[in-house]
């Protein structure tokens, strides 16, 4: 219907098992399937985002969203055991190639983003959060994470108390369970052990090349990397773009996970500190680009280690500029420091001609602070780009001059206000645009 559900499908959501089993005695497929549609507007209003994507049509392999598939969406235990218990398949596919174990991992699924009972929050078991109160208290919050994982936790084990159940089959885009598992959360590293000893493959990776490692390291989930190492697992296999787990661990910034990482065998007989992506980025630049939280100490431990500090990638650009160019609202101090004091650092002129001090006046950060300790390291703020604009001309085109900065710029550097840039432009006209 309109919903995207059968009759049996309704069934097994609302919890009618007798009815659920006169249909299916009546002789309604257990595995009825069911394809999702966008209906037309005057039926149903839809969001955009269709996913046209589908299983290559197979007369041997039938595709399609089942009851089990809905259910383990959801997370609803009672009519998971339901299913399983008269024989509806723990492995049928979806027609991006999920199984229900796909689904109840991950808590979504593929396909059109039309709302329907398959979207629909308010039917899965983390609605629970919806009925604290305003005054809620920590036993309350612990409550609430209890039974959310108390629901979870009993699908995956009916699903995987079936013997017919793979926990090899990959959907469309080549990924396993080990995949779907939500890193980062407090049971995951338990997941890893149970799906692995049911004959999940560490090693498989997806259309990408990703593995299962990849994903527990970009999350920076210490407790599933740890736990996939002592399985076996292999930090230097690399996805397609040449990065290793240790790059996707730098780019979470959890310093756990990244010392687990090099202190493995095969990241010290590979040198894997030193390792670089295809564009020429090593372990600097893949930390320092992201949003994620940062520590001073781990870029330290990482250039203790053997960690090049100067290198530029294959676009020119070196570890500090990359972390300059992400830091739009705020530039950590201490961890630009520490990487100026490695020699070249401070002479860094990137493409169009900007040094240091052009790249930090593009951030909202830009101030005293940070040129003060930019010329304490021997960065030339008089330079000018290949525009031919100064420090102060950036500063003012890119709305992050203050009155204290100009001083410093006028005063201290003894940059002239009204210089022209290549264009004829001064900083006041670039401001006043």
């Amino acid at each position: 219907d309109v919903d995207n559900m059968s009759p049996l499908h309704y069934c097994v959501k609302f919890g009618h098992n007798i009815m659920a089993r006169q249909l299916i005695d009546a002789g309604v497929p257990i595995d009825l399937r069911v394809h999702r549609q966008s209906w037309p507007s005057e039926v149903s209003e839809l969001t955009s985002g269709v996913e046209k994507f589908r299983l290559p049509a197979s007369a041997s392999v039938a595709t399609g969203l089942t009851p089990l598939h809905f259910v383990a969406l959801i997370g609803n235990l009672t009519m998971t055991k339901f299913l399983v218990e008269h024989g509806a398949d723990p492995n049928a596919l979806s027609d991006y190639g999920e199984t229900p174990l796909h689904l109840t991992l991950r808590t979504t699924l593929f396909g059109t983003k039309y709302q329907d009972d398959w979207t629909d929050s308010y039917l899965r078991a983390e609605n629970l959060w919806d009925f604290l109160d305003l005054d809620f208290e920590q036993d309350d919050v612990d409550a609430v994470l209890a039974e959310i994982s108390f629901k979870r936790e009993g699908v995956l084990n009916a699903l995987l108390s079936d013997p017919r159940i793979s926990l090899t089959v990959t959907d469309y885009k080549g990924e396993s369970p080990l995949h779907c598992i939500g890193y980062r959360k407090a049971e995951s590293a338990t997941l890893v052990h149970d799906l692995v000893s049911r004959g999940a493959d560490l090693f498989n990776s997806n259309l990408r090349q990703q593995s299962p490692l990849h994903f527990a390291s970009k999350s920076g989930d210490h407790a599933s990397v740890e736990a996939l190492l002592l399985l076996g697992a292999k930090v230097a296999l690399t996805d397609e773009h040449g990065l290793n787990a240790l790059h996707y661990a730098a780019q979470s910034g959890n310093h756990e996970t990244i010392m687990v990482i090099l202190e493995t065998d095969e990241a010290r007989a590979v040198n894997l500190i030193a390792s670089k992506d295809k564009c020429g980025q090593n372990v600097l630049h893949h930390m320092l680009s992201t949003q994620s939280m940062k520590r001073v100490e781990t870029v330290q431990s990482l250039l203790d280690q053997g960690a090049h500090g100067s290198e530029l990638d294959d676009s020119g650009i070196s570890p500090l500029a990359r972390f300059i160019k992400s830091s739009k609202l705020r530039i950590d101090i201490e961890i630009c420091r520490s990487l100026l004091e490695i020699k070249g650092n401070a002479s860094f002129i990137d493409c169009d001609g900007q040094t240091l001090g052009h790249l930090c006046a593009r951030t909202a950060d830009f101030g005293v602070r940070i040129l003060n300790l930019l010329v304490e390291h021997g960065v030339d703020l008089i330079k000018k780009d290949r525009a031919g604009r100064t420090v102060l001309h950036r500063a003012a085109i890119c709305g992050s001059l203050t009155e204290q900065s100009l001083g410093f710029l006028t005063n201290v550097i003894s940059i002239q206000a009204d210089e022209e840039d290549a264009c004829g432009r001064t900083a006041l006209q670039h401001a006043t645009e």
